[in-house]
């Protein structure tokens, strides 16, 4: 059970003797409480942002502002803190309001001190329930979003695996059809990464990937995809560019990865060869790989560690 003191309580109450009994009986049964005299203090206490609440026990008749504004207030602006009214009318029809404001739970005039302290248990209970239920689904939710990433993530690279990468690339696509945006598609190949695994081992072959991968991610704007299309191939996605600048970003890649340098080897030089494609209206997923992928093999016959375009 929750430490009463965790809790902090306000009482809006217009009759300065009606408050300070209530706040003796509060006390009594261990929970801390402030005053103020009706609805316009309440709000003004509630803005500072020193001040806790988390349960307000509010007379209805009030000057300036009754207890059903002051509740509809709290429901809109702070839904985390627990309301209960207090009434002397003990009609079905001032039950009803109290709960359509917002109110948790009723209490009528004279206060009795037992009903004043179960009432407050049990909103304290549905409380614990509430925070108990949201530690749980702030606990999955977070649990998801790590399932979500390592559903989505290459795990050597730690770039956008393939899955993932079709889907983005998908949602690129469609939103360069709708609102004719350039969109550049870069498929890019290791030149003899076989070689290189078969000389120096696939341990230094992944070394090999993922200092490509992370030289090339740090040289990618925000809005850029790049994901593992498999293998030593990759796939860049350039949203709202121009030919120009897709070609000169692709050449920046080109320079920084031939000048890697590996501890097993100086004679290990890394490059690799790529295909560029303008997406064109009508083209589809599979048009667009498959041009890619032409340019990248053109790419490779003319010599590697070169890009082709159309």
């Amino acid at each position: 059970m929750t430490d009463n003191n965790t809790y902090s309580i306000l009482i809006v109450e217009d009759s300065r003797t009606q408050s300070a009994l209530l706040q003796l009986m509060i006390s009594s049964h261990g929970y801390s409480s402030d005053v103020v005299e009706n609805g316009i203090q309440a709000i003004k206490y509630l803005e500072n942002k020193d001040n806790k609440v988390d349960i307000i026990i509010s007379d209805v008749n009030m000057p300036e502002m009754n207890g059903y504004e002051l509740s509809r207030i709290i429901k809109e602006k702070y839904p985390d803190i627990f309301l209960i009214m207090l009434t002397a009318d003990k009609n079905i029809e001032a039950l009803k309001k109290s709960f359509e404001c917002g109110a948790i739970d009723f209490i009528c005039k004279p206060v009795n001190e037992i009903e004043l302290s179960v009432r407050l248990n049990n909103v304290i209970r549905i409380k614990d329930a509430e925070l108990s239920l949201k530690k749980i689904l702030d606990e999955l939710n977070i649990k998801n979003k790590m399932l979500h990433t390592l559903a989505s993530t290459d795990a050597l690279t730690g770039i956008t695996n393939r899955r993932e990468l079709m889907e983005q690339m998908y949602l690129q696509l469609e939103y360069a059809l709708r609102y004719k945006t350039f969109l550049y598609v870069i498929m890019i190949d290791i030149d003899h990464f076989k070689i290189i695994n078969d000389t120096y081992g696939h341990k230094i072959g992944d070394e090999v990937l993922i200092a490509l991968t992370t030289t090339i991610r740090q040289n990618l704007r925000v809005n850029d995809i790049f994901g593992r299309y498999g293998g030593e191939e990759f796939i860049i996605c350039l949203p709202n560019i121009t030919e120009a600048n897709a070609i000169k970003l692709i050449n920046t890649h080109l320079k920084k990865v031939s000048k890697l340098k590996f501890e097993v080897s100086q004679q290990l030089k890394v490059t690799f060869s790529a295909g560029v494609y303008q997406y064109k209206n009508g083209d589809n997923l599979d048009t667009v790989l498959m041009e890619a992928d032409r340019l990248l093999y053109k790419a490779k016959e003319n010599g590697r560690n070169r890009i082709e375009t159309e």
